[in-house]
C-alpha cells in the first residue's frame, strides 16, 4: 500500500492546532496523531493542517472544513478557500470571494475578485483589478488602489504601485521594444503602508516582503537586503536572494550558495548550502551535496544530511523522504512514524 505523509505548516497554528498531521494514503488524505495513530480515516482529496481547531479539506472538487473528529463543520460547498484566521475564513464560489464564520455563515458577502486571510484584523481583497484591505465587518479600510500587496505583519503591509504587467496581454512587439528602449518599467515600486493606508515607507523598491522580527526583505537592482521600520537599511543589499528572519536568523544566497545571517548582517552559518529554509523550533532544513539535514543556530548539524527531502519542524516532528519512503522524525533524528526503520 502506498503511503505518503505530508505535514502542511501554515505558520498560523498553535501547538494545539498542530497535534494532528495530514497524511496521504493510496490517494486519499486523513490525519494521524503524535502517537502515529490514525485519528481521521483517509477520505479527502486534499487536506491542510488544523488552524483555530478546523482543517480545510477538499472532496469532490469542493472545499469545506472539518473538526478534529473528522466531521464536517462546514460542508464542502466552495470552489476555493483559505484557512481560518481571527475567526473568519476567505471562501470563493462562482468567481467571487467573501468571508465566513465558524458556522459557515457569511460574515462578509462574496463580492471580491480575490481575498487573502485576515492578519492583524485586516484582510487584503481585490476589486476591479486593484487591491485594498477590509476589516472584520467588511468595511473597506484601505481603498483598492494597489497592484500587488502582502498581508499585514507587525502593523505594516508591503504594497506595489505602478505595475504595467496588465498591458502585456494587449502589447505588440513594437510596444515592448519601445518600452525596453526608453527604459520603461513593467513592474511597479514597493513601499509600506500602515493600517490607515498611509505610506510609512515610500515606494522605492523593486521588491518587498512583509516585516518579520522588525526587519523586511527588500530588493533593488537585483540585490536584496533588510530595512527597519524607518525604511533605513539594517543589513545592506548584498545578497542575490534573501528570505525573512525567523527565530533571529535569515537564509541568504550569495554566488549560488546559502548561509544564515543574524540581525546585524553577520554570518551565523557560512555560505555553503545548496538550499536553505527558515528556522523553526531552533533548527533549519538545509541541502548540501544532494542530501538534506538540519542545522542548529551555530550552523552545526543537529541531524546529519541523509534525506532526499526534508521539511520544517512543527510540533516536534518533521517530514523527511528517503527514496520513495516518507517518514516523520523527531529532533534527535529518530523515526517516530512509522517507527519501524
Amino acid at each position: 500500500m502506498l503511503v505518503v505523509v505530508v505535514l502542511l505548516s501554515s505558520g498560523c497554528g498553535t501547538a494545539e492546532d498542530e497535534t494532528l498531521y495530514p497524511l496521504l494514503m493510496s490517494g486519499k488524505w486523513g490525519y494521524i496523531d503524535q502517537a502515529g495513530k490514525t485519528v481521521i480515516e483517509a477520505q479527502f482529496d486534499d487536506a491542510s493542517a488544523f488552524t483555530e481547531g478546523l482543517a480545510l479539506v477538499r472532496s469532490g472538487g469542493k472545499w469545506g472544513f472539518i473538526d478534529k473528529t473528522g466531521n464536517y463543520v462546514i460542508k464542502p460547498d466552495f470552489d476555493g478557500a483559505r484557512f481560518f484566521s481571527s475567526g473568519l475564513a476567505a471562501v470563493g464560489s462562482g468567481g467571487k470571494w467573501g468571508y465566513i464564520d465558524r458556522k459557515g455563515r457569511y460574515a462578509i458577502k462574496a463580492q471580491f475578485d480575490a481575498a487573502l486571510a485576515f492578519s492583524q484584523d485586516l484582510a487584503a481583497v481585490k476589486l476591479g483589478g486593484k487591491w485594498g484591505y477590509v476589516n472584520r465587518t467588511g468595511s473597506l479600510i484601505v481603498k483598492p488602489t494597489f497592484d500587488m500587496v502582502s498581508s499585514f505583519g507587525e502593523d505594516l503591509a508591503a504594497v506595489e504601485t505602478g505595475s504595467r504587467l496588465d498591458e502585456l496581454d494587449k502589447a505588440t512587439w513594437a510596444d515592448l521594444e519601445r518600452m525596453v528602449i526608453t527604459g520603461g518599467r513593467l513592474f511597479g515600486r514597493w513601499g509600506f503602508i500602515d493600517k490607515a493606508g498611509n505610506y510609512v515607507i515610500k515606494p522605492a523598491f523593486d521588491f518587498a516582503m512583509t516585516f518579520s522580527e522588525g526587519l523586511a526583505v527588500v530588493g533593488n537592482g537585483g540585490k536584496f537586503g533588510y530595512i527597519d521600520k524607518t525604511g533605513k537599511y539594517a543589513v545592506d543589499p548584498a545578497f542575490d536572494v534573501a528570505r525573512p528572519f525567523a527565530e533571529g536568523l535569515a537564509p541568504v544566497k550569495v554566488g549560488g550558495k546559502w548561509g544564515y545571517i543574524d540581525r546585524t548582517g553577520k554570518y551565523a552559518a557560512k555560505v555553503q548550502f545548496d538550499e536553505a529554509l527558515d528556522f523553526r523550533e531552533d533548527v533549519a532544513p538545509v541541502e548540501i551535496d544532494g542530501k538534506w539535514g538540519y542545522i542548529d543556530r551555530t550552523g552545526g548539524f543537529a541531524i546529519e544530511p541523509a534525506f532526499d527531502e526534508a521539511f520544517r519542524f512543527s510540533g516536534g516532528w518533521a517530514l523527511v523522504r528517503k527514496g520513495d519512503a516518507w517518514s516523520y522524525i523527531d529532533k534527535t533524528g529518530k523515526y517516530v512514524w512509522p517507527t519501524e526503520k
